[in-house]
């Protein structure tokens, strides 16, 4: 029974998991390293300098912990916006959507600024001011990592 137990114990270690990481490359700190169940699906917001509206980027991290550019949505003030109206490019109340880019991407750089006030919408539920725990103008990466169980739990610990 102990050895089973054991060997239970060892296999779930080596079990891999997808990481969600957040990290500010301008000051080397770990903001964000969190599990997450795949498909996991992100928002960044930012407010558009120019026009003081919010800008959304959809992201999708899959089960090899790839990540991908899944849609953007912005408000439409009528000029200088694809005019199409169809599945991949569409608008409901005045807001822009650009759907299926499916383009996959190494990670996410955000260049910080208290103006445009980035944030991030984890999972539709939890939402991180970003430009509240780092300085204006620091670069933030966004990545995830693949790693076995008992790598995050030390990592964790470490953290």
């Amino acid at each position: 029974m102990i050895i089973a137990i054991i060997l239970l114990l060892i296999c779930l270690s080596l079990w891999p998991v997808i990481v969600l990481v957040i990290y500010n490359d301008s000051a080397d700190d770990l903001l964000y390293f969190q599990r997450i169940e795949t498909p996991y699906i992100f928002k960044t917001e930012i407010i558009h300098s120019v026009h003081l509206t919010k800008v959304y980027e959809t992201f999708e991290i899959n089960s090899n912990g790839i990540i991908s550019v899944v849609n953007t949505s912005f408000y439409d003030i009528g000029w200088g916006s694809p005019g199409m109206d169809g599945e991949i490019i569409h608008q409901t109340d005045n807001v822009l959507y650009i759907n299926e880019i499916d383009k996959e991407i190494n990670f996410i750089p955000l260049r910080v600024s208290y103006f445009t006030q980035p944030k991030l919408i984890l999972n539709n539920e939890h939402e991180i001011p970003i430009y509240k725990y780092v300085r204006d103008n620091d670069r933030v990466d966004i990545f995830s990592l693949k790693m076995k169980f008992v790598e995050y739990l030390y990592r964790l610990i470490l953290k």
